[in-house]
């Protein structure tokens, strides 16, 4: 087996990749089973929404605010500028930035 592609993807991409997964070969291995309990406990948007969301955030097309902060954004669903910051740790953030983020994460709530 060898890697294709690696990229970030939310917990709604994933589950959604079981679940075509576990369509196509009617059962799971025991990671990937291990992975869609987890994932069933969690409260994440669905599917479609997180797809809209992260195409949304992209568009935007913030400077310093790259893939992985978009994913996490869209599994975390920040309410506020400290829940971004905690997104952002470590990096130079602008307040403009969070608030373009947080208002449109606000409509995905």
């Amino acid at each position: 087996m060898r890697v294709l592609e690696e990229r970030p993807l939310t917990l709604a991409e994933v589950k959604e990749l079981l679940r075509k997964l576990e369509e196509r070969d009617k059962e799971l291995d025991v990671r990937a089973n291990k992975v869609k309990q987890y994932l069933n406990n969690l409260d994440i948007l669905p599917y479609d929404k997180a797809i809209q969301l992260r195409k949304e955030l992209e568009e935007l097309k913030l400077p310093r605010v790259r893939t992985y902060h978009i994913v996490k954004i869209v599994d975390l669903l920040p309410e506020d500028n400290d829940d971004l910051r905690v997104i952002f740790y470590g990096e130079v953030t602008d307040k403009e930035i969070f608030d373009k983020i947080l208002e449109i994460v606000k409509k995905y709530k």
